[in-house]
């Protein structure tokens, strides 16, 4: 039986000034982000089994983040917000050593991406108001393999992973009311990938190693409310127009 407990303290400030021109895709802005971030977590192992070990483990975070944002472009406008989030996540392995050349796995492991603001070129009253972009989670399970033969010159990693993700934090385009557009991070209602990640390392000699790894992914969008549709995308393949 084996733990492990801790704390993270994080106290960050950002600043930038952004100047594009002299003639076309003018901005001249400055912005400042501040982000504080503490957190509890803890961790145990317990091998209940010569041979079999449970991992499980959880975190609780506190963050507070801010901003500022002049654009001198458009007439010194000048905008400034704050917000706070406390989210937990945990983790839980199961695992179990055949021989100490053979271990198989599972995982069920839960994500967290704090909010933010999007301090780009294109903030405005609207964004501002709108306020931070929305927390990203995930849930992530995986089963798998970890291998070594031939008095371990070969090493094979086999993984099976499925993803789903709440909330997405993604680069989208905004059109603007004049008909121009303007790419801004927004929240995807939802993505899932999943797929099977094959690596391996091949200790050729004493001092020659050859390595590589192969992944096939299939990902997809679940929930995409503000997506824009695809050039002659009509209403059957799912265009609604919103």
């Amino acid at each position: 039986f084996r733990y492990t407990v801790g704390t993270y303290f994080a106290n960050l400030s950002f600043g930038r000034p952004f100047s594009r021109g002299p003639v076309f895709s003018l901005a001249n802005w400055s912005a400042t982000s501040k982000s504080r971030q503490i957190a509890g977590f803890a961790q145990i192992d317990w091998q209940f089994l010569p041979k079999a070990t449970l991992t499980a483990g959880g975190r609780v975070q506190n963050e507070a983040v801010s901003y500022t944002f002049l654009d001198r472009q458009a007439n010194n406008a000048f905008y400034s917000g704050h917000a706070e989030d406390t989210a937990g996540t945990y983790k839980v392995n199961l695992r179990y050593e055949f021989t100490p050349d053979l271990m198989l796995f599972g995982t069920y492991a839960t994500g967290y991406k704090c909010q933010t603001y999007d301090l780009t070129t294109g903030f405005n009253l609207n964004r501002a108001l709108a306020g931070p972009i929305k927390p990203e989670r995930s849930r992530d399970r995986e089963i798998g393999a970890r291998t070594q033969f031939f008095d371990r010159r070969l090493t094979l990693n086999l993984t099976l992973f499925d993803t789903d993700y709440t909330n997405l934090q993604a680069q989208s385009i905004e059109t603007l009311a004049d008909g121009t557009q303007n790419y801004r991070l927004t929240n995807v209602g939802g993505l899932k990938t999943r797929g099977i990640e094959l690596e391996g390392s091949a200790r050729l000699g004493g001092d020659v190693t050859f390595g590589g790894a192969v992944t096939y992914l299939d990902a997809h969008y679940t929930d995409y409310a503000i997506a824009q549709c695809y050039p002659m995308q009509t209403l059957a393949q799912g265009c609604s127009g919103s």
